[in-house]
């Protein structure tokens, strides 16, 4: 059987839950792992203390999930025409990479964010990346650079480009897929399913190689990124044929908790991660769309 690390994102859990409640929520649910996200600069987290963070790990141990990845909203500051914006961001990252340390985490996603470049973002956006790839790579840890928001990272294409030309052996994608079934969908509309899991497909061909992970995350049109996966339209049983296809096995579920789902989100985690699962079972190197494939 072909082992796949499904995670949770850390959004989905009530913001309420202490570090053991998240972890042991994860576990219950069917989830190997937890993506913890930093939202910014004052989040009080990147100066834990060492106490607490072995503690954390002891956490981890019991409840038989880990800490599998750190998220950080920093690339549109990478980016940014203002040198000191630049360097904060810079400055966000490398504190992410300590606190990856002191957990013993080995992958830190660099999300997108949103589109605050100036005219020479790419340059800046580059310079900065390889800075903190850079510190990153002392310390042993993986850098994964999300798809979005910046016109240079808006697909796998165009962000392979950057991660190539930067070219720092710690340096790897991490795909948005719902964000990426909007980018690449066609100026006149939504084409069909099987249309759009090609195009998708072909977009993820291009960042063979360097392809970390992936956020599996569902796409609709207009709607808020209260979206839950199985509610848009992208096929996960493709994408995953194909990321399975390119060597990807770690995966995380993006879907957010609101205050009106405090009575169900326990249901909400399980039902994410059997369809996700279920997605990843069905798959078949080189399927077509909509085909079901063989169990593993």
């Amino acid at each position: 059987m072909s082992r796949v690390n499904l995670s949770i994102i850390e959004e989905a859990l009530p913001p309420s839950l202490t570090w053991r409640q998240k972890l042991d929520a994860a576990a219950k649910a069917g989830y190997d792992g937890l993506e913890v996200v930093i939202s910014d600069g004052s989040d009080s987290r990147l100066a834990m203390p060492y106490g607490l963070a072995r503690a954390i790990r002891d956490f981890e141990y019991d409840a038989g999930v880990r800490i599998n990845a750190i998220s950080i909203p920093a690339a549109g500051g990478l980016a940014a025409a203002e040198p000191a914006a630049r360097t904060r961001a810079v400055e966000l990252l490398r504190g992410g990479v300590k606190l990856a340390e002191k957990l013993g985490v080995s992958v830190v996603k660099v999300a997108a964010g949103c589109d605050d470049a100036s005219g020479d973002g790419a340059k800046c956006f580059e310079e900065s990346l390889r800075s903190a790839a850079e510190y990153a790579a002392a310390a042993g840890v993986i850098v994964a650079v999300g798809t979005g928001g910046l016109p240079f990272l808006c697909n796998v294409t165009k962000a392979a480009e950057a991660i190539r030309r930067i070219g720092m052996p710690n340096l790897v994608l991490c795909p948005d897929i719902g964000g990426l079934y909007l980018a690449l969908e066609p100026q006149n509309g939504a084409g069909s399913p099987d249309e759009m899991a090609n195009i998708v497909a072909a977009d993820l061909e291009c960042g063979r190689g360097l392809i970390f992970a992936a956020w599996l995350k569902d796409a609709r049109r207009g709607v808020s990124e209260s979206l839950f996966p199985g509610e848009g339209y992208v096929n996960f049983e493709f994408v995953a044929s194909k990321l399975y296809d390119l060597g990807v096995r770690q995966f995380t579920a993006v879907q957010r908790y609101t205050p009106d789902r405090v009575g169900c989100w326990e249901e909400d985690l399980v039902r994410t991660a059997t369809l996700l699962r279920g997605a990843w079972l069905k798959r078949k190197s080189g399927a077509q769309p909509g085909a079901s494939g063989d169990l593993v």
